[in-house]
C-alpha cells in the first residue's frame, strides 16, 4: 500500500492549516523539500484556501481546484481531502496542462459560435431584403427554408451556450421567487402562444426556492418544448408544497411522448425526428441537479405530457395567495 501511495502526492495538515507531512511525489511537484514546507501554512502557497475548509466541514473534498504558488512557478492543482483521526490528509494532482487546454479549446470555441453566429444574422438580413423582392411563390418556399435552417442553427449555438455555461457556472444558489420567474418567461412567449392558438393557465405560489439566474431556462425549456413540439391546445402550470418541497407541473393536452422515447428524452444531444437541438431538455434536467431537485415526466400518446420539476424549499416564509392568469 505504501508503495502504491508514493505515485500520488500526499501532504497532511493540522486544524490551523499547518503542513505537518509531505511525501517524496508533493515535493516533486511543488519543488519544495519536506523541511522547507514542513510547519508553514498551507494558504501561503494554495489559494482559496477558505473556500478550502469552508468545503472540508463536510469530512470530506473531491475536486477541488486552485492556484498554487510553488517553486518559480504557478500551478493549478485538483485536490482531494479528507478528515482522518484529528488531521487533513490531501491528494493532490498538478493539472495545469489539462485546464489550458480547457481554456484553449473553450476560447476558440467561444470565438467560432460567436462568428458563425454574427454571419447567420448577416445572412437572415439578406434574405429579408430578398423576400421584398418580387418573387415566385416556389423562391419564396426556398427561402424561408433557407431561413429556418440558419435560425435552427443559431438556436443550436445558444443551447449549446448555455449548455457550457451550466457546466462551468460556479455561482451560489440564493432564494428566487419561482413564480416571478415562470411569469416573466411565460410572456416572453405570449406572441408565439397567440400565434398558434394555445390557451395557458398558470397558478404557482409566491415561493422561494433555491436556483440563481439559470433558473428561467427551466421554464423556458419546457414551455418552448410545448409550444413547438406537443401540437397541443392547452398548456397548464401550477404547483403544490410537498414537505420541504415545492412541486411545479408544465403539463400539455398534446399529442403526447412514446414510451420507448420516455427514457432517452433527458439524454444530451437526443432528438426525433431530426427537429430541435437535442439540448433543450439536458439543459433542463443539468440545472434541476444543480439544484438539488429532480425532473419526471408522465405521458400519454394522444392525451398529452406533464413535466414535474421538485424543488427544495428555502426556509423563506411563503407570501400572496395563488396568483391565476390566462391568456
Amino acid at each position: 500500500m505504501e508503495k502504491i501511495l508514493q505515485h500520488f502526492a500526499i501532504y497532511k495538515l493540522n486544524n490551523e492549516g499547518i503542513v505537518t507531512y509531505v511525501n517524496e511525489k508533493f515535493e516533486e511537484i511543488t519543488g519544495f523539500k519536506f523541511k522547507e514546507i514542513v510547519g508553514k501554512n498551507i494558504k501561503e502557497i494554495a489559494e482559496n484556501r477558505k473556500e478550502f475548509f469552508e468545503e472540508l466541514k463536510n469530512g470530506e473534498i473531491n475536486n477541488f481546484y486552485a492556484k498554487w504558488k510553488v517553486k518559480g512557478k504557478e500551478i493549478i492543482a485538483c485536490e482531494h481531502a479528507w478528515k482522518i483521526d484529528g488531521d487533513i490528509i490531501v491528494l493532490i494532482q498538478d493539472v495545469t496542462r489539462e485546464k489550458e487546454k480547457e481554456r484553449e479549446a473553450e476560447f476558440y470555441n467561444s470565438l467560432l459560435r460567436h462568428d458563425i453566429f454574427n454571419k447567420n444574422e448577416i445572412a437572415l438580413g439578406y434574405i429579408g431584403l430578398l423576400e421584398k423582392t418580387n418573387l415566385t411563390k416556389k423562391q419564396k418556399g426556398y427561402l424561408k427554408k433557407i431561413r429556418d435552417a440558419i435560425s435552427d442553427s443559431n438556436k443550436l449555438i445558444e443551447n449549446i451556450r448555455k449548455a457550457e455555461e451550466i457546466r462551468r457556472s460556479k455561482s451560489e444558489l440564493h432564494p428566487i421567487n419561482a413564480k416571478e420567474v415562470a411569469e416573466n418567461v411565460i410572456e416572453s412567449f405570449e406572441e408565439e402562444i397567440a400565434k398558434k392558438g394555445i390557451n395557458v393557465s398558470f397558478e404557482i405560489d409566491d415561493v422561494f426556492i433555491e436556483a440563481d439566474n439559470l433558473l428561467k431556462e427551466v421554464f423556458a425549456n419546457l414551455i418552448k418544448n410545448a409550444i413547438e413540439h406537443a401540437n397541443c391546445k392547452n398548456i397548464k402550470i401550477y404547483g403544490e408544497y410537498a414537505n420541504n418541497n415545492y412541486i411545479i407541473y408544465v403539463e400539455d393536452d398534446g399529442k403526447g411522448i412514446e414510451k420507448e422515447d420516455i427514457s432517452k428524452i433527458f439524454e444530451e444531444g437526443w432528438r426525433k425526428g431530426g427537429g430541435g437541438s437535442g439540448l433543450g431538455l439536458y439543459i433542463v434536467k443539468k440545472l434541476m441537479e444543480r439544484y438539488k431537485g429532480k425532473i419526471d415526466v408522465e405521458s400519454v400518446i394522444g392525451k398529452g405530457t406533464k413535466f414535474i420539476l421538485c424543488f427544495p424549499l428555502h426556509r423563506k416564509k411563503v407570501k400572496g395567495e395563488l396568483l391565476k392568469i390566462r391568456f
